[in-house]
């Protein structure tokens, strides 16, 4: 059974190489908000450039979706809630 740094290890590793090689974005859902600032600030020092925090259903995400893009986000924001991409 792994522990809860193999397991952000193990995230991290699979969001780098779909972001970087296989050039798509990525969803990381959490199920508290704690969780979704922690996975963010490992993203950010793992050197991924602007990935999106979205933990509150308040909150509007549009982003371009000829490039990748990391979002994090807690299952409770997310219900209901459409991701919008631009043209």
């Amino acid at each position: 059974m792994k522990n809860e740094e193999e397991v952000q290890t193990e995230v991290i590793k699979k969001t780098k190489a779909m972001f970087y090689d296989a050039k798509r974005p990525v969803l990381i859902i959490c199920e508290a908000v704690d969780s979704a600032n922690k996975y963010f600030d490992l993203i950010k020092e793992a050197g991924i450039n602007n990935p999106i925090k979205y933990t509150s259903k308040y909150t509007k995400i549009k982003f371009d979706i000829s490039k990748p893009h990391v979002i994090v986000a807690t299952n409770l924001a997310g219900r209901g809630t459409d991701i919008k991409i631009s043209k």
